[in-house]
């Protein structure tokens, strides 16, 4: 998604995981994905019978203000507080 008017094309969408990549801008360059609604948009999506429910997200280190920073406040605003979330950060050089 590029934009939240893309938010159409998932109208219908099934996923077992659900994988953000490049939620937040890289060093200015890109906009970076849309704001939470991206992430209640695809939340709404895992359906999959037998598949836990799952979120992937992997980025580049976006500013201290940027949404995905708070997400679990995101997913609490979005009625997704049952969703719990493991931050697995890679040191700076490796």
């Amino acid at each position: 998604m590029d934009s939240r008017d893309d938010a159409d094309k998932l109208q219908g969408f099934q996923c077992g995981i659900l994988w953000l990549e490049e939620v937040a801008p890289a060093a200015e360059l890109a906009a970076g994905m849309p704001p939470p609604e991206t992430l209640g948009i695809g939340g709404t999506s895992l359906r999959q019978t037998g598949i836990p429910r799952r979120i992937l997200v992997t980025m580049n280190p976006p500013d201290e203000e940027h949404w995905i920073m708070k997400v679990e406040q995101t997913l609490g605003d979005l009625g997704m507080d049952e969703i719990s979330v493991h931050r697995f950060v890679i040191p700076q050089g490796e």
